[in-house]
């Protein structure tokens, strides 16, 4: 018998110690796993305010820490930090789902027959996806004629 069992029924005290260790984190104990008497409505709204805590994190860390260092750096090399125009993006938390993808393509499609140019959806498609969409453009001349194949069935 291990010393303390007659104890564990005091479960309150192990809720209580989990609680006050979350009071402080920016990471809803809900999303963990760690939520009692939770709906999903109250579920929704945590994620959301989880995403804008992180979205302010980014912003600080950004402005505070990655852009004086990047800066700096530049500087040392003889850089003028103010003659580089640059943009620090920040990978998306979570992966795209199915749903995602397929709302995203079914904007492509729809731009193509509003006739926006190639290059403006380009633009929207690696902000969306966090990709260079140079990369998705065939490299081999086998590639070339799959592209070729496959834009025609995208061609409006």
């Amino acid at each position: 018998m291990v010393q303390g069992d007659a104890n564990v029924e005091q479960i309150g005290d192990v809720r209580h110690h989990i609680a006050t260790m979350f009071f402080a984190s920016d990471v809803p104990m809900e999303l963990i796993g760690y939520g009692e008497g939770l709906n999903r409505d109250i579920l929704g709204s945590k994620q959301d305010e989880y995403e804008e805590i992180l979205r302010q994190v980014r912003e600080w860390t950004a402005d505070e820490l990655v852009k004086p260092l990047v800066e700096r750096q530049w500087l040392l090399k003889g850089i003028l930090p103010e003659s580089v125009p640059y943009e620090i993006q920040w990978r998306h938390a979570t992966g795209l789902k199915a749903t995602d993808f397929l709302t995203i393509v079914d904007s492509v499609l729809r731009m193509k027959i509003l006739g926006i140019a190639d290059e403006v959806i380009a633009s929207i498609l690696e902000k969306q996806l966090g990709v260079d969409v140079g990369e998705l453009t065939p490299q081999a001349d086998g590639d070339t004629e799959r592209f070729a194949n496959l834009l025609k069935g995208l061609s409006v």
